[in-house]
């Protein structure tokens, strides 16, 4: 596949992901502000989890053996365009304002939950394709 091809794909699969995140956003939108903040932890969590999968899963199978346009498409495209540094930074920044522990605490759900559904979806992902 060429790199065109491969570009396309990881913008479709871009598209995919900010539709996702902006479908939590619209889901949150009528909640208090100290909650809409759980729109960007879910789309955080989900999309380590989606990374912790593939990387089972290419961990599995052999990794210079897989077409790297799926792997692509799924990590820098969907996984990429759900989840969101930029509006936790902000999100973060904005809680420490008005309350700095909680804002601690806002940090640390990204930080210990990404990696937890991180490594869930890898060691759940080796453990069915083993």
């Amino acid at each position: 596949m060429n790199e065109i091809l491969v570009f396309g794909a990881v913008c479709a699969g871009a598209a995919i992901g900010a539709m996702a995140r902006y479908g939590l956003d619209l889901a949150f939108a009528g909640q208090p502000p100290a909650r809409q903040n759980h729109a960007t932890l879910i789309a955080n969590v989900t999309g380590s989890l989606l990374i912790g999968v593939i990387v089972g899963v290419l961990n599995q199978n052999d990794l210079l053996a897989q077409p790297p346009w799926w792997s692509q498409t799924l990590t820098a495209g969907i996984a990429g365009g759900l989840t969101t540094f930029s509006t936790f930074a902000a999100q973060v920044i904005t809680q420490a304002q008005k309350n700095v522990v909680s804002a601690l605490k806002l940090a640390a759900a990204h930080a210990v939950f990404g990696f937890a559904a991180a490594l869930g979806g890898w060691w759940v992902t080796l453990q069915l394709l083993d």
